[in-house]
């Protein structure tokens, strides 16, 4: 029988990995230069469509990533 305890250390270990994800895409939107407030938007973006979030981490390049986040930006990429 599962207990509380044993339920929430997997759920816990769930949100840190999350946090952890999210704060690495903010880490590097500021390192790109984006102004805070845009940074807090495309956040906002990313955790209402986390497949756009997974697509930015598979991005190598900050030009295919500033692409990437210009098209959201536009409104041209639906994610």
């Amino acid at each position: 029988m599962w207990s509380n305890k044993n339920v929430a250390q997997p759920v816990q270990s769930i949100t840190k990995e999350k946090e952890s994800e999210s704060q690495k895409i903010v880490d590097q939107l500021e390192r790109m230069g984006l102004p805070f407030l845009d940074r807090i938007e495309l956040m906002k973006k990313f955790l209402n469509k986390p497949n756009s979030a997974e697509i930015f981490k598979t991005l190598r390049s900050d030009h295919d990533k500033m692409e990437f986040i210009m098209s959201i930006v536009r409104g041209g990429f639906r994610g």
